[in-house]
């Protein structure tokens, strides 16, 4: 079965976006009804990139802490977070990090 030429356009839409992959897999799964975006698949994403030209840039902000800190929050947001301490940082409940180190727990499917 092939995409519809809709679904293609929007799921674009979502990368040129910088929407992570695994989000837009379950968006566009969350919304589809039974026909063939129900069944999206990774390997669809990567053929839309390469058929519309688009370049994919994995990275929320051109600085990496920063970036790590709003994956982080993204990850907060969906429940997938267990614990987040950034660098420089002291957690008064974990006293036995040191602040310099950088702690990053999480779990999903």
């Amino acid at each position: 079965m092939v995409l519809p030429k809709s679904e293609k356009d929007r799921i674009a839409g979502m990368i040129m976006q910088g929407i992570e992959h695994h989000k837009i897999l379950e968006r566009v799964r969350e919304t589809s009804g039974r026909n063939r975006t129900s069944i999206l698949e990774k390997k669809d994403i990567e053929n839309i990139i390469a058929a519309y030209g688009l370049s994919v840039n994995q990275s929320r902000h051109s600085d990496n802490s920063t970036s790590v800190r709003l994956i982080a929050q993204d990850m907060k947001d969906a429940g997938e977070l267990l614990y987040f301490k950034d660098e420089g940082e002291l957690d008064p409940q974990n006293t036995e990090i040191p602040s310099e180190e950088f702690v990053l727990a999480f779990m999903n499917s």
